[in-house]
């Protein structure tokens, strides 16, 4: 049951509608108020997304691929080639979620027409039983989140300025914070990157199809995520779907952003521990104004590094994150 809830929805729709008319105002210089209208003010995008449970990974993948990398490391074969590039970006999460004790920070950016830029912050820390999320962005809009997760409960506070002991308070399940979002704070993948959701042909990016290679830290997995119709003729990409959940709670959206791309690009050592993720994303925002919607495009890069085997503690609402020094 929720506790203490305010309506930050409408401030951030509000908010957010702000952010995209700017983005329309950096390109209607020498264009008629009738184009513009015609190229931004349309009907909603149709909701198109897939069944996540559809793809959803077993535990005997999870067990399988864990074999695999094992087998592997004591018989000194490369990863490269006992693997399969879902197979190593599953179980280097997985594994980093079973550890007691984790950090990790992520740094980005996310650009749409006419050069408007957000900056992207995120961290994430695990201590015990506490899971800790933080996600801002900073720029025309400004959103500032925290999210902590014990027991079967998690936690948020949700606003627009860094002061977070300040927002909102909700209290929610596990389970229904997962369904809004996707996925739960405990859970470091949003993704979901299986044998049916990755593409070893298709290179929508730009940035290479699905493989891994061999680095001087150990190797680098790449995903390119695959895109598949719908029985209705839709074109989806089941790989983002959880992703597909966040972005739309948190941006307000009314539907679902439909991806042109998603390439996720990451780093693990030798014996497949995680060092750093990156994701490279274009997508289509839609915001609701009544009856139409202002639509944009936004491509975006996010920098995580994940770290271990030290001594961390769970942020509290007045721990400021300094950012600046994971340059």
């Amino acid at each position: 049951m929720a506790e203490k809830v305010k309506p930050v929805e409408g401030i951030r729709k509000k908010k957010a509608l702000r952010y995209v008319l700017s983005i329309a105002g950096t390109i209607a210089v020498g264009i008629g108020a009738g184009l513009l209208a015609g190229n931004f003010l349309k009907p909603p995008i149709e909701n198109a997304t897939a069944n996540a449970s559809d793809y959803a990974l077993s535990e005997s993948y999870y067990q399988e691929a864990d074999t695999v990398l094992k087998k592997a490391i004591q018989s000194g074969t490369p990863l490269n080639e006992a693997m399969t590039p879902d197979q190593l970006l599953n179980i280097a999460f997985r594994n980093f979620g079973k550890l007691d004790m984790t950090m990790s920070i992520g740094i980005g950016v996310s650009s749409s027409i006419g050069g408007i830029k957000q900056e992207i912050q995120s961290a994430a820390y695990h201590v015990g039983d506490v899971y800790f999320e933080e996600s801002n962005s900073l720029g025309v809009v400004n959103i500032h989140d925290r999210m902590y997760q014990e027991g079967d409960t998690t936690t948020t506070y949700w606003g627009e300025k860094a002061d977070y002991a300040n927002h909102p308070k909700e209290v929610m399940s596990n389970a229904d914070y997962a369904k809004k979002m996707g996925r739960k704070v405990s859970e470091g993948l949003v993704y979901i990157v299986s044998p049916k959701t990755i593409s070893y042909e298709t290179d929508l990016s730009g940035d290479g199809v699905s493989k891994i290679a061999k680095t001087e830290q150990g190797y680098q997995v790449d995903i390119e995520m695959a895109t598949t119709l719908s029985p209705s003729g839709k074109t989806l990409m089941p790989g983002i779907t959880n992703y597909q959940k966040q972005m739309k709670s948190i941006s307000g959206l009314k539907t679902y952003p439909p991806f042109q791309y998603c390439h996720l690009k990451l780093n693990v050592d030798k014996e497949g521990n995680l060092i750093s993720f990156l994701t490279h994303e274009k997508y289509d925002a839609n915001m609701p104004i009544g009856p139409t919607a202002i639509e944009a495009t936004c491509e975006g890069t996010l920098f995580t590094q994940y770290f271990s085997g030290g001594k961390y503690e769970i942020p509290s609402l007045t721990t400021q994150i300094d950012y600046d020094s994971y340059k």
